[in-house]
């Protein structure tokens, strides 16, 4: 966590040719989207903790147990690190 944000560095199997092909396609941006798998541990109502037109609970703290980099993100504020949004 930096800054109250979840960073992470991906790392290519530069053995796989797959992997080296998305790996081309991010450094070039044609894919900027990230996708986690997790389970939920904690939720908060807390209002402090919500951001604007937020009607759901906060996760607190939670599990990862998959990243991926997708073309298509599930939250479309997995983007804006690049300064992209898509809704």
């Amino acid at each position: 966590v930096k800054d109250g944000k979840l960073m992470a560095d991906p790392d290519f199997d530069t053995a796989d040719e797959l992997a080296m092909r998305v790996k081309d396609k991010v450094e070039k941006g044609i894919l900027n989207a990230t996708s986690i798998g997790f389970d939920v541990i904690a939720l908060s109502d807390d209002p402090a903790l919500m951001v604007a037109g937020q009607r759901r609970s906060t996760v607190t703290e939670a599990d990862i147990f998959e990243a991926s980099i997708v073309d298509v993100p599930g939250n479309s504020n997995a983007v804006r690190m690049r300064g992209i949004q898509l809704s």
